[in-house]
């Protein structure tokens, strides 16, 4: 069951693209982990799902056939304080979304205030949750717990991968290693070539020096490879 569908979205900030998603969605049962760097995005793309306005120049194509809830990441806390009031907007975000007949639970670093406790909480919690849940996060352990999905923001384009969080590192890195090999491939092919190249200079440039034991006339012709001169 589609939750949510997204194509075409584009996101501009001051001029300048901020991402794209060309053809996304949510469905009934997803973890979705949203990953990125710093700055590329993804608390934009949870508050576009809520609806919420901003100064962003968006042009969406978004379908949303379902409540959304988003929790957004507490700030200016102490550990304390801020680990029982994120666990309690958390808590109170999923009963509004089992009260709802269709829903979207949104987080936005929710593991960023919780001690080791309520991490396991949170995690138990969300692998029992049936309803779908978008999820941004930098805690790499907790994506690996959880997420059966992956959108990773690369290049200013929103991407989809479908599998947990650890089979999503494992191909980024068989596609460094294979990268890697290429690169080692080039080089040594480059090298190869540099040293036909030495090669031939060398050639060129025995070519061009007379022998002590030649007259100026024969050298002019031919060296003493017998190669005619150009």
């Amino acid at each position: 069951m589609e939750y949510i569908k997204i194509v075409n979205l584009q996101v501009n900030n001051n001029g300048q693209e901020l991402f794209t998603a060309a053809n996304l969605s949510i469905t009934q049962h997803q973890k979705i982990g949203l990953i990125g760097l710093n700055g590329s995005g993804k608390t934009t793309m949870l508050r576009i799902i809520n609806k919420q306005p901003s100064t962003m120049d968006i042009k969406e194509n978004i379908v949303r056939l379902c409540d959304t809830y988003m929790v957004p990441q507490l700030l200016n806390h102490d550990r304390k304080s801020g680990g029982e009031k994120e666990k309690e907007a958390i808590a109170s975000a999923i009963k509004k979304v089992n009260k709802s007949k269709q829903a979207v639970l949104l987080l936005d670093e929710p593991t960023a205030n919780l001690d080791i406790v309520q991490q396991k909480w949170l995690v138990e919690t969300l692998n029992s949750f049936s309803k779908p849940v978008l999820i941004v996060s930098h805690d790499q352990e907790f994506l690996r717990e959880v997420v059966n999905t992956v959108w990773y923001i690369e290049d200013n384009s929103v991407n989809e991968f479908k599998g947990t969080y650890a089979e999503y590192q494992k191909k980024e890195e068989d596609d460094i290693r294979r990268e890697e090999t290429q690169y080692q491939l080039k080089k040594k092919k480059i090298n190869n070539l540099r040293k036909v190249q030495r090669q031939l200079e060398s050639k060129g440039h025995s070519a061009t020096k007379k022998k002590k034991n030649s007259s100026w006339s024969d050298w002019k012709i031919k060296d003493s490879n017998k190669i005619e001169k150009k």
